[in-house]
């Protein structure tokens, strides 16, 4: 499962494999002016915060957030221990059962906000819009493409509506831009209908990361 996030530290997810969390901030851009806007975001395996610290022998966690849903991606990573999570992610709960150690990894004990990882490189990665009601409003998703980051945090310029984001390690990010242009002579609308939509699993690769990792 990968993501979309409006920070650097990957806390605030916008989009995960299509799913709409939290909408961008453009509420009123104005077609008369032909309006636009570019927003800076990251990709990353989905990830979160131990809610609390854990010795090495507890099996029942505590994370930030409930975004840990998919029941055949069920390992997680917190330091350097690998855990099979057995109950919470279907449905989707901050409250984690785990077998501890797993894979020949030693259980240890785990500091408050120590990142948890989905232990998964993922290969692969495509960004393309959605209109999420388009049935509503027509489809507006060519109002929005997309370019990689120069490397020093600008746009490299190169917009296009489909951007290949390559493959993503478990515990990297890929930063990238989006650009929303609204068409001349069109009435203030507000964007937060398009949604950053992932290519899913069917379509990406998803690797079980190595012991040494």
């Amino acid at each position: 499962m990968i993501g979309i996030y409006e920070d650097v530290d990957l806390t605030e997810l916008v989009t995960a494999e299509g799913s709409l969390t939290n909408p961008d901030d453009e509420t009123d851009l104005n077609g008369d002016d032909g309006d636009e806007a570019v927003k800076a975001l990251w990709c990353a395996v989905i990830q979160s915060q131990l809610a609390a610290g854990i010795n090495d022998v507890v099996t029942e966690l505590e994370v930030d957030n409930a975004y840990f849903r998919f029941t055949d991606l069920p390992v997680i990573k917190i330091d350097d221990e690998l855990m099979y999570v057995t109950a919470g992610l279907s449905p989707a709960s901050t409250t984690l059962t785990v077998i501890r150690g797993w894979n020949s990894t030693t259980a240890a004990t785990h500091l408050i906000d120590a990142r948890v990882y989905m232990a998964y490189n993922v290969e692969n990665v495509v960004v393309v819009c959605r209109d999420n009601e388009q049935v509503v409003t027509g489809d507006e998703s060519s109002y929005v493409t997309y370019c990689l980051d120069d490397g020093l945090g600008d746009p490299d310029g190169s917009y296009s509506a489909e951007l290949a984001l390559g493959d993503i390690d478990y515990d990297e990010s890929v930063a990238f831009h989006r650009k929303v242009v609204i068409p001349e002579d069109t009435d203030a609308v507000s964007k937060q209908d398009l949604i950053h939509d992932l290519k899913g699993p069917s379509d990406t690769s998803f690797k079980l990361i190595a012991l040494d990792s």
